[in-house]
């Protein structure tokens, strides 16, 4: 089982279907640093594809970056449309990224650090190199995923219910 699991992960990440197309939100020192991490270790699964640029990084000129810019943080939404994974570099970006837009993009989040008094049922960690990123679920219970469950809940419910009628009737 490790054995294939090792040798399907290996083809994957080569051909590149193992990768989710990755937003890096913030252009300061710690996301071009996890940019270049990233982009030496694919077998993170995280295929970086350029900068969501904040009210911080007003100072950075796109010329010294590694990576496009994809826009504004205020256009994040927009942005969503072909990201699987945003990577966030501050607690203070999530935020941003929740005050500027009632309908966040349909992304999965990372905070990559600066979590510490952050308070949440949904966390998972995530390796992102030589630095540990905290995955946050987002609306777990979105209408989609309610009606997902309810179907799966009456699929195994009604046949088993259905297999039990003898023994109660016995």
């Amino acid at each position: 089982g490790f054995y294939v699991e090792l040798l399907l992960r290996n083809i994957l990440v080569r051909t590149g279907l193992w990768m989710a197309p990755t937003a890096l939100v913030g252009c300061g020192a710690t996301a071009q640093r996890l940019y270049k991490t990233l982009i030496a270790q694919p077998e993170l699964g995280f295929r970086p594809i350029g900068f969501v640029r904040t009210p911080d990084d007003g100072h950075v000129q796109n010329a010294e970056l590694p990576a496009t810019v994809l826009g504004a943080i205020e256009d994040f939404a927009r942005l969503g449309e072909g990201i699987q994974v945003a990577i966030l570099t501050s607690r203070d970006q999530l935020a941003l990224t929740n005050a500027i837009s009632n309908r966040p993009p349909r992304v999965q989040l990372i905070l990559l650090n600066d979590a510490l008094d952050m308070q949440t049922l949904w966390l998972r960690l995530r390796p992102l190199g030589n630095a540990v990123g905290i995955q946050l679920e987002r609306d777990p219970y979105l209408c989609q995923n309610r009606f997902l469950k309810r179907a799966i809940d009456l699929a195994i419910a009604i046949p088993a219910g259905i297999l039990s009628l003898p023994l109660l009737a016995a």
